[in-house]
């Protein structure tokens, strides 16, 4: 029996190592997934492809040797952490000090809180300004919505703009609706009309 050779073959899963992450390498993580989103189509996910390249870009920059795994690890993290900030500023009451970079939020309810999240929200938020460019939009939250007469006369030029095309927005050459229809044709015949 060669315990070694039984650990080596690895069927079960293994954990990375912990790092213990500089702001600087936080940083940067978070920066590269803001520059990377911008740069793709609006219902871009995350995927594992997408930690990978993080992950080499960032052992270029600080020659660190991290897995993707890792960098996953690290940006969950973050992305819980916003969940936590997200779910506190949108109850009545809860503001953020941009000055402090401290959610203000009551006592009473601070003692109802997850202790992870109580811990959060208790001191100043590292990397606020970056979580909130990264998640901020990751759901819809009708910011970017436009009244659609405001988005075709913005966005079309006037000669394209159908909007006013007289064929289009013309009732008067409709005929006026009778008051009487009688037997519509979605029901059945009423037995008097037979």
């Amino acid at each position: 029996m060669v315990k070694g050779k039984e650990k080596d073959e690895g069927d079960g899963t293994t954990r990375e190592r912990t790092i213990l992450w500089d702001e600087d390498q936080t940083k940067y993580i978070l920066g590269w997934f803001i520059d990377y989103i911008k740069e793709q189509h609006a219902g871009f996910k995350i995927k594992k492809q997408h930690h990978f390249k993080c992950s080499e870009a960032l052992n270029r920059q600080f020659n660190m040797g991290v897995t993707a795994t890792q960098v996953e690890s690290h940006f969950r993290h973050y992305k819980k952490n916003w969940k936590f900030i997200r779910t506190a500023l949108s109850k009545s009451g809860n503001t953020f000090d941009t000055s402090k970079f401290m959610v203000i939020i009551s006592e009473s309810e601070k003692a109802n809180l997850q202790v992870r999240a109580r811990r959060l929200l208790s001191k100043p938020i590292k990397f606020f300004n970056e979580m909130q460019d990264l998640f901020l939009n990751s759901s819809a939250d009708g910011s970017l919505a436009m009244d659609a007469n405001t988005c075709l006369n913005e966005t079309q030029a006037d000669e394209d703009n159908d909007y006013d095309d007289d064929l289009c927005n013309e009732l008067s050459s409709y005929a006026p609706p009778e008051d009487n229809l009688g037997d519509d044709s979605d029901t059945l015949p009423s037995p008097i009309s037979g």
